[in-house]
């Protein structure tokens, strides 16, 4: 609203504040999206938290406080599951970041090969999990590709790369970091892509090379992406299932026996579901710490 006020020839323009108004409807038409997730999904993490403070006897389930969080503490099958989480989060999601960086870059040069190629990059990562390990289970077999190619360049081996327990999580991370670096190749290769022509010209016109482009020119503009993407990527690596069960069984001797393995066979194997339960919480509090982290980044413009 506009008031005039003239006194002695001056012209005077108060503005009062405009209320804002709040629209309640859009988040009306919400609520039942957010039912239907509550419901979905809300509900059966809630299921089996309460799961995990009971334990059956009898056909009846008994509460029993933190028991099962006691015992899997004194459980060193659980800590050893922990580090085998951690060591093939770590491993595959350095692969897949590295194949997935090494790919946006070539298909950032847009040239005649990179435009009719990079669509084909994308293959392993829309291929369904089963088959993937599948045709890796074939690679890996002892008259697979792997052990055919090795034997071609001078390396005579027989390898039993997913029987022997030295190599199998090296397999199945190579098998993973395969099909899932086509994700992290379409973020970066976005992220590149969103960068100004500008400030790259204005940096090679200052002197700077290719190389420090990308370090000081391009990378920190892509900060918001590199930091998303690999937020995601561990969420999903540290929680991957069918490749390594498909693959290995968690086996050999347990080589790879990360902890979604381990809930698996604690509750369908031994259905011990209270335990596996408590397993299960215990994931999503690991899950939940890089979602901390890179929230509490975010308000505090942390730079990585």
């Amino acid at each position: 609203m506009v008031t005039s006020i003239r006194a002695a020839g001056v012209g005077v323009t108060l503005r009062r504040p405009v209320k804002k108004r709040t629209h309640v409807q859009p988040y009306l038409w919400l609520v039942p999206a957010f039912a239907l997730l509550a419901f979905v999904v809300g509900y059966p993490i809630l299921q089996n938290i309460i799961l995990s403070f009971t334990t059956a006897s009898g056909g009846v389930n008994s509460f029993v406080g933190f028991a099962q969080y006691a015992a899997l503490l004194k459980d060193p099958v659980f800590y050893q599951s922990i580090l085998l989480t951690i060591y093939w989060t770590v491993g595959v999601t350095a692969l897949q970041f590295f194949l997935g960086a090494v790919a946006a870059l070539a298909a950032d040069r847009n040239t005649w090969f990179i435009r009719r190629v990079r669509t084909i990059l994308i293959i392993p990562w829309v291929l369904p999990g089963v088959v993937v390990a599948n045709i890796w289970v074939v690679f890996y077999n002892d008259n697979g590709l792997i052990n055919t190619v090795l034997t071609a360049i001078g390396l005579p081996t027989q390898q039993a790369w997913l029987a022997d327990s030295n190599t199998a999580m090296i397999a199945v991370i190579v098998a993973a970091a395969w099909k899932g670096f086509p994700f992290y190749f379409l973020l970066l290769l976005a992220g590149l892509q969103s960068v100004p022509e500008e400030t790259r010209e204005a940096a090679k016109l200052d002197g700077a090379g290719s190389f420090q482009t990308l370090i000081r020119v391009v990378l920190p503009q892509m900060r918001a992406i590199v930091v998303t993407s690999l937020v995601l990527g561990v969420i999903a690596t540290s929680n991957y299932f069918d490749g390594i069960y498909l693959m290995t069984g968690g086996g050999p001797n347990s080589a790879t026996l990360t902890l979604p393995i381990f809930v698996y066979n604690t509750a369908f194997s031994n259905f011990d579901f209270a335990k596996a339960s408590a397993l299960s919480v215990i994931i999503l509090l690991l899950v939940l710490v890089p979602v901390i982290v890179r929230l509490i980044a975010g308000r505090k413009r942390v730079r990585f």
